[in-house]
């Protein structure tokens, strides 16, 4: 996907609604150019054009679908993932969470002799194409989250142990400190933690004050790898900000 469409996403995703007239504003483009790129995404299902008002596509439950979720923020969310896959030392066991920054992870992993674990169906499918040694957790196939889940899958966590663990979420707030919206992968979060020795949350700002839906982490359990400093009302989070984004 090139830039303008990820910038026009982009756009859609901060302000909510927005019109042709002003994406060809903010780019600096024609409006006939808006109108051909607003006709791919919607092709692909990722916007809508209701009345001339442009906005994602929000799956029934409310939020936003895998697809959509893996295109919002590309650029930060494979420098985060660089980060984190540099972070993995030879011959660990690592556990990669189902998730959209989560799935770079393993394209840029430098390490040897690693087992990796995940939920992820998109994350084992590009680990194994690279070579890795990759063991996908067995359960049922939520193919619109691109992940599995079921309660042998926990079970069998229970008997792992990682020495490091990525984590995805989907809010960080000061009440429910790390959260996501499924109990479902909120229960694989949790026993993942409780197995490894070491895990980060990976994510970047736009989930900063945001409330999840069950809570699987207090702020001491982890370490998150993020773009931006957290907001003050996020207190005594212990983060790390990689060095390409800084300077972003």
């Amino acid at each position: 996907m090139n830039e303008r469409l990820l910038s026009i996403l982009k756009i859609c995703f901060d302000n909510g609604e927005t019109s042709i007239a002003d994406i060809a504003n903010r780019l600096k483009v024609t409006e006939v150019t808006v109108r051909k790129d607003i006709n791919a995404l919607i092709e692909k299902k990722l916007v809508q054009n209701q009345r001339g008002k442009i906005s994602l596509c929000i799956s029934e439950n409310g939020q936003m679908t895998y697809a959509l979720r893996a295109v919002i923020n590309l650029n930060t969310k494979i420098e985060l993932a660089k980060y984190a896959a540099s972070l993995i030392k030879d011959d660990q066991i690592v556990f990669i969470d189902s998730g959209s920054t989560l799935v770079h992870i393993v394209d840029h992993i430098k390490s040897h002799n690693n087992v990796f674990v995940t939920s992820g169906i998109e994350t084992a499918t590009k680990a194994a194409e690279h070579g890795l040694r990759i063991y996908l957790l067995p359960g049922f196939v939520n193919s619109q989250a691109n992940y599995v889940y079921s309660n042998d899958g926990v079970n069998l966590l229970k008997t792992m142990n990682f020495d490091v663990a990525f984590v995805g979420v989907s809010g960080i707030s000061r009440f429910y400190k790390y959260a996501t919206n499924s109990p479902e992968t909120a229960s694989v979060k949790t026993m993942s933690i409780h197995q490894s020795e070491k895990t980060y949350v990976v994510s970047d700002a736009s989930k900063f004050s945001v409330l999840g839906f069950v809570s699987f982490a207090d702020f001491d359990q982890v370490t998150l790898i993020t773009d931006q400093r957290p907001p003050n009302d996020l207190p005594n989070i212990d983060y790390i900000i990689p060095e390409s984004l800084k300077i972003l």
